[in-house]
This record gives C-alpha cells, sequence and structure tokens, in this order.
C-alpha cells in the first residue's frame, strides 16, 4: 500500500475523537494545521506535545494567529504534506482500523473518495448515516492540482466541500461513494454562524 498523509484540522472545542483512533497506524502521517482563533495557546501546545510523544508516524506542526477557515486550514495543511495520497478530515472523526487500506482501494487515478460516515447522536448511543456529508475525502494531489484546491471564498461550514465535490465530476474524476462502518462523526454542538445559509436546499 502506499504511504498517506493525513491533512487534519484540529478544533480544541471539540474532542480529540481522531487522534485516538489512529495512534497505532504507522502507515499515517498527521498534518496538524490550525488557526489561533480557537482554544489557548498553552492548550493547543500541550495537544502537539501529546501527539509527538504518542505518534510513531510522521508529524507536521503549523500555526497561524488568523481567523479560522475551514477552505483555508486544509488548502495549506494539503501543500505542506509530501506524499501524492492524501486523506482530509476534520478532528470530530473517528477512523476505522482499515482507513489506510480503505484509502488505497478507493483512490484510483481516475476516482477519489467521499465516504459515508455515521453520525452519533447527543447522547452517543445510537445516529445515522449522513449521506449528504461531503466533508471527509481521500485523493492524489495529481487530481487536486487538476481540479483545484478548496475554494477559499467560503468563510464557514459546509459549502466549500460540496462545491468541491461537484468539480471533481466536472474533471472526470468520479467521487466514490461507500457506506463505512466504525467511521464515526462524534456528536458536538454546530459551530456554523447564526445567518449561515447554505448554497443547496
Amino acid at each position: 500500500s502506499h504511504y498517506m498523509r493525513a491533512a487534519v484540522y484540529f478544533d480544541l472545542m471539540v474532542d480529540y475523537s481522531l487522534y485516538p483512533s489512529v495512534a497505532n497506524e504507522n502507515e499515517m502521517g498527521i498534518v496538524l494545521k490550525r488557526t489561533s482563533s480557537f482554544g489557548e495557546s498553552q492548550e493547543r501546545e500541550s495537544l502537539k506535545q501529546e501527539i509527538e510523544r504518542n505518534w510513531e508516524g510522521n508529524l507536521i506542526f503549523t500555526e497561524e494567529n488568523i481567523k479560522f477557515t475551514r477552505a483555508y486550514a486544509f488548502n495549506k495543511a494539503i501543500k505542506q504534506s509530501n506524499t501524492e495520497l492524501v486523506f482530509i478530515c476534520d478532528a470530530d472523526m473517528s477512523l476505522p482500523s482499515n482507513i489506510v487500506e480503505l484509502v488505497n482501494k478507493y483512490v484510483s487515478p481516475k476516482s477519489s473518495w467521499f465516504p459515508i460516515s455515521f453520525h452519533l447522536n447527543e447522547k452517543g448511543d445510537n445516529g445515522k448515516f449522513k449521506t449528504e456529508g461531503k466533508g471527509i475525502f481521500a485523493s492524489t494531489k495529481s487530481h487536486l492540482n487538476k481540479i483545484g484546491f478548496y475554494n477559499e471564498s467560503f468563510t464557514s461550514w459546509g459549502d466549500e466541500d460540496w462545491e468541491m465535490f461537484f468539480r471533481f465530476y466536472k474533471n472526470g474524476i468520479r467521487p466514490h461513494r461507500t457506506w463505512v462502518q466504525f467511521l464515526i462523526h462524534n456528536y458536538h454542538e454546530s459551530k456554523r454562524p447564526d445567518d449561515y445559509k447554505s448554497m443547496y436546499v
């Protein structure tokens, strides 16, 4: 299988579900890209030290003192990675133990991968698969160089991943969709602004 770099935005206001679920995945590296708009400096440094102490793979950690936008943060993380294959997700996810195998299986010269995740409810005892979600995906840098990276004119959650999803289609790269057991979105309160309006109905 190919070595994979995970481009990750860690939000200090949510539970760190992602890191423990990949702690033993030695074929994966992490690009940790975050802005300073969330969390105290001491908290951010503690997270970095914890990962460095327990992580056996490679870690790239950068920080900028700017207002957070998801599209900008992911673009910077992807461009900092030093591998052709990348997996993009947020820190509120728990990943299946075979995530590297799945990425290698579904990403090809003619396809990217947009897995369908299971969203837990507030109690954490049930939930549902969310087919409308497009925020997690795997691809190659060659694909992204062809279709373009995240559109940074989107400054809040939601629309930037839908817009990118359709660009894969338009450029002849199939955004492959599969239901994935144990790819779990952990519940947290929405961080979308009060005036958020989706560009799609």
